[in-house]
């Protein structure tokens, strides 16, 4: 983590993926029709290429495991990371058309399905973009994509001053875990409790399922 880059996915920890499909025998599925993409960023400034990495969409939790066990915490450089870039790139990501079938590598249409991103970090995020599809962008750019194409945010992260401003994006939940200087030691203890995970994708579930026709992730 840190410098290392961190994660930034389309679903949420494969922990509790389980507790949203397959709630118990005396539940049903809080969300029944979805879909997750595993992402990693890194510092876009100072990895090149390798700063970014991505799945495909797939509704195999196995897979899904598999995905986000192959993310790996290296490169980085300064303290920030890409995450605005990784913002950027999602919003800028293609999608189907109404009514089609999923593509692993689109989004499905607005109709079709809400589009939720989830980020886990213990780094604050460059607030001037690096990247070579968004080098030079700004904040306001990307809240301007973000909102472009619709998609919902929930942010994990240290308290700073980047977040700060993120929290004000429409439609955008922030929980502040610790601060930068702590911030690895309490992301660590907030996963290692299942009852965070558990909290958070029902609020998650619930919070598709009263904004989407079709609940998708």
């Amino acid at each position: 983590y840190g410098d290392n880059g961190l994660y930034l996915t389309c679903g949420f920890v494969a922990k509790r993926l389980e507790h949203m499909v397959n709630p118990g025998s005396n539940a049903d599925a809080v969300v029944k029709d979805w879909r997750i993409k595993i992402c990693g960023y890194r510092d876009a400034r100072m990895d090149g290429d390798l700063w970014w990495e991505e799945k495909p969409f797939t509704t195999d939790v196995a897979q899904i495991k598999s995905d986000l066990n192959a993310l790996k915490a290296k490169g980085g450089g300064d303290e920030p990371e890409s995450m605005l870039d990784g913002l950027w790139k999602l919003a800028k990501m293609p999608f189907t058309d109404e009514g089609s079938l999923g593509d692993p590598n689109r989004w499905r249409h607005h109709h079709d399905a809400a589009r939720c991103v989830i980020v886990f970090t213990d780094a604050s995020t460059h607030m001037v973009l690096a990247s070579a599809e968004a080098k030079g962008a700004t904040f306001e750019d990307v809240v301007r994509e973000v909102q472009s194409a619709r998609l919902r945010l929930s942010i994990y992260c240290p308290e700073a001053d980047c977040y700060q401003s993120i929290a004000g994006i429409d439609k955008c939940e922030v929980e502040f875990i610790g601060s930068l200087s702590d911030a690895r030691e309490k992301m660590t203890e907030f996963s290692k409790n299942t009852d965070n995970f558990k909290k958070t994708m029902q609020q998650l579930a619930k919070s598709i399922s009263v904004s989407a026709t079709v609940p998708l992730l």
